[in-house]
């Protein structure tokens, strides 16, 4: 399997035309933090494969965390609706 990763001149096209300094995606394998040089932050949850990611935000700042799936055993499993080998 290739992991491959954003383009980030298209991320920061994209953020700059939504007029948005903040995005938040996921269902990658590199979970991360990235900041550029205009103030843009993209945060990045982990892939849904043995334990799911959520981002918890206060006003003290974000969070991201992992925790165990419980997924029954089948030969092909479907996560929220994407098929799964």
């Amino acid at each position: 399997m290739t992991i491959m990763d954003v383009n980030p001149q298209a991320v920061t096209q994209a953020m700059t035309d939504a007029d948005v300094s903040l995005l938040i995606h996921g269902h990658t394998h590199r979970p991360a933090v990235h900041e550029d040089t205009q103030d843009l932050r993209r945060i990045v949850l982990g892939d849904w494969d043995t334990q799911g990611w959520y981002l918890e935000c206060t006003e003290a700042g974000e969070s991201s965390s992992a925790s165990p799936l419980q997924i029954p055993e089948h030969k092909n499993r479907h996560i929220a609706g994407f098929y799964h080998d």
